[in-house]
This record gives C-alpha cells, structure tokens and sequence, in this order.
C-alpha cells in the first residue's frame, strides 16, 4: 500500500476494516475519518442455556482480552457501547462492574471445574453441567475468524470449552435470526449519536433479542435526550448494559479517507458517499 502512494499508482482510498489503513500510509498522506463508528461485539443468545445466569455472563466478559481482539478488528477497545470520545461516558466505573479475581468470583458463582477435566462445570436442578459456549461468527470475514479464534483462545484461558460456529452470510444471518447459539460475534455502523435502539429495542431493525424492558427503555431515553441530559443518560444504559450483558463490547473501529501526497484538501467524508462534494475540494498536486 505505501508502494501505490508513492508511485502515484493510488491517490486515494477508503479503509473497509476500521483504523487499519490509517497505519499503513505515508506520514504526510492526508486522514479524513467518515462520518460513523463500526461497533464490534458480542451478542448473548436470549436462548442461550449455559449464559441465562448473569454472572456466567460477567464471568465471559471479564475474561476477554478486548485490547488484543480489538487490534485483530482493525479497532480500539472498549468496555462500552457508546464511545469516551463523546465525553458522555468513562470506563472506570464500568470496569468496576466486572470481576477482577476470576478465580474467586467463579467459587461465588458456583461455576468451577469440579471433576478436573479442565472445563467448567455449572449447576443446572443440582447437576453440573459442563460449561461449553457456541461462538457463532461470519467466516467470509478473515478479521471475524481470527478475532473468534482469540476470543476462544480466551475463554479456554479460565476454563470455559468454545465450539466455533463458522457460517457464510447468509448462514449466519440465519442462525443469529433463529437464536441456536450462545455467543455470536458481531458488528454494527453506528451514527455519531450513538443511536443503539436498532440494536437494544424489540423495534429495531437488528434486534436479536434479551434485552429487559429496562434496558430498552434506557436506550430510548439516550437518544431522546437533551444535549444537558445525555451524559446522565449514557451512563445509566451503560450500566445496565456491564449488569446485565445482553451484549459484550468489544471495540470501536472507525473507516478512513486517506490521501496521498497533498491531492486535495477540504474533504468531508460520510459513508454513505466518501468522496462527497468534490467541487468543494482544494486542488492539490495532480
């Protein structure tokens, strides 16, 4: 890529996984960042047997290592569903809401390996079952298929068994309608203002389900908001959200128009139309 910058052979490009390409061009090639964020995450099956218990939910969420599956989607790591850029949230309380000792949290929550065979057990009408997850992602992405293998890689970590579920699109689009799976690894444009309700309300348009009422009245009063109210509110979907964990944060990630070597100026990309009003642009070295 640093080769087609500097031959002239490409003088402008869009990103199509996140921050990647922005680290991969020449120091003075214009960044113009597009207009919405990619939200990856997972996504808890309402129908899941082994994660209708919130603190085995805790438990999957503490244990993901969101810094190095974040690199592996081309984004930046978070606890939460609403970007710190907008100042409306912080992470501090959030991770304050998840176990730090696991192995003392698993006693609590009486989920341990009682039979020493290295996985998990949890109880189920007094018989332990083993703790065995279905990772369900779409494998046309190689990004997708390297993050669920470390997402697997870290649950094994404390113990949980992950069967990896690989579908092509439409398979997977299948499956996450039909809700057999217990984890399903996942991504959503989302708009400046951070609008979930297409994700959390049972009237959204990507609703795969089990979010409570509570979640979802919290996720309308977000983005119905006041610019006064929203930091109050934020913080309060937030939190239901690391308590209940209908969904795992995972990262942000963010498209990017790079331009090589001064072409033009004064772009304002949106990601609906990059290369936006082009006669606006400040002719540079062409």
């Amino acid at each position: 890529m640093n080769a087609a910058f500097s031959d002239g052979t490409v003088d402008m490009l869009v990103s199509s996984t996140g921050t990647d390409v922005a680290f991969l061009v020449p120091g003075d090639a214009e960044k113009r960042y597009l207009d919405t964020s990619i939200f990856h995450f997972l996504i808890v099956s309402p129908d899941s047997r082994p994660l209708s218990d919130l603190d085995r939910r805790k438990l999957v969420s503490a244990a993901l290592n969101r810094n190095s599956i974040g690199a592996l989607l081309g984004g930046s790591a978070t606890l939460l569903p609403i970007s710190l850029a907008t100042g409306f949230v912080s992470s501090a309380w959030a991770e304050d809401l998840l176990p730090k000792d696991l192995e003392s949290f698993k006693i609590d929550i009486l989920t341990e390996d009682y039979d020493g065979d290295g996985i998990l057990e949890y109880f189920v009408d007094g018989e332990p079952r083993d703790l065995i997850l279905r990772l369900l992602y779409c494998s046309d992405s190689s990004a997708s298929t390297l993050a669920a293998n470390r997402i697997r890689t870290d649950l094994q970590g404390i113990g949980i068994s992950v069967a990896l579920v690989p579908a092509e699109m439409g398979e997977y689009r299948s499956i996450l309608r039909s809700g057999d799976y217990d984890l399903c690894l996942a991504a959503l444009r989302l708009t400046s203002d951070f609008d979930l309700t297409q994700l959390l309300c049972s009237s959204g348009s990507v609703y795969c389900g089990g979010c409570s009422s509570e979640v979802q009245q919290a996720a309308l009063a977000f983005r119905a908001a006041e610019e006064e109210q929203r930091a109050e509110c934020a913080e309060k979907l937030c939190a239901l959200l690391t308590e209940q964990c209908p969904i795992m944060p995972i990262c942000f990630g963010r498209n990017v128009l790079v331009v090589g070597r001064g072409v033009a100026q004064g772009l304002s990309p949106t990601w609906t139309d990059p290369y936006r009003l082009p006669m606006n642009w400040v002719a540079g070295n062409i």
